[in-house]
């Protein structure tokens, strides 16, 4: 076994993060991550991010504890670290699909919202449903009202539990406002039952330009 963990110590949402490495090879690497149900989207081009109670459990299965220090210094011994500026970066694809698609079905079946009149609230003129996949995978979506007026109005977004870290929502949103823009719209509405209703939902709103209004949130769209 040559599967790595180093310390839990870096803080990202309210958890403790490590990295997990291999100094054999990027399959067994990929295999480990695996077995302990990290998607291989969460591939970090050397590594995975593992928070703390999977790292207890990569330990458990046979991952070896290691400083840092001594992490890094045996990645880079392997042959197997990649300088940042080499990363593939994420083929995260967000595209409309029509109502009746596989893929509105897909998201119909994660999040019940999508489904709800989706035939006739989703389709054009008066609305959209954009999904968002990462290598053939469903990891999010959104849909927008266009009601006619001065301001279109977010039904939903989701993003797949295991893509949440990787700025999955972000994306669905600015292609969502980028639609509402091209159909000439200078606002966009989010009722706060688009996101759901706690604090980290409502700071998100406020990280991607959205401020507080009656029942929700809202955007002005410049330029």
């Amino acid at each position: 076994m040559t599967i790595l963990v180093d310390q839990a110590v870096w803080r990202w949402r309210g958890r403790r993060w490590a990295h997990l490495v291999s100094d054999e090879s990027y399959d067994e690497l990929h295999r480990f991550a695996a077995q302990l149900g990290v998607p291989r989207r969460a591939f970090q081009g050397d590594h995975y991010d593992v928070h703390a109670d999977a790292r207890e459990q990569a330990i458990a299965l046979g991952a070896e504890a290691v400083d840092a220090r001594v992490l890094v210094r045996r990645l880079n011994a392997s042959g197997l670290r990649r300088p940042a500026r080499r990363r593939e970066p994420a083929e995260l694809l967000v595209a409309a699909v029509d109502p009746g698609d596989e893929l509105a079905v897909a998201l119909a079946g994660a999040a019940p919202a999508f489904g709800a009149d989706g035939e006739t609230r989703w389709s054009p003129p008066r609305g959209l449903l954009l999904a968002a996949t990462y290598q053939g995978d469903l990891v999010g979506g959104g849909s927008l009202r266009l009601p006619g007026g001065r301001w279109a109005e977010i039904g939903h977004v989701w993003v797949e539990p295991t893509a949440r870290r990787f700025g999955v929502g972000t994306r669905v949103v600015a292609a969502l406002e980028d639609r509402a823009r091209s159909h000439g719209y200078w606002t966009v509405r989010a009722p706060r039952t688009a996101v759901g209703g706690d604090d980290a939902v409502a700071a998100f709103a406020r990280a991607v330009g959205y401020r507080a209004a009656d029942g929700g949130f809202e955007h002005e769209l410049l330029g």
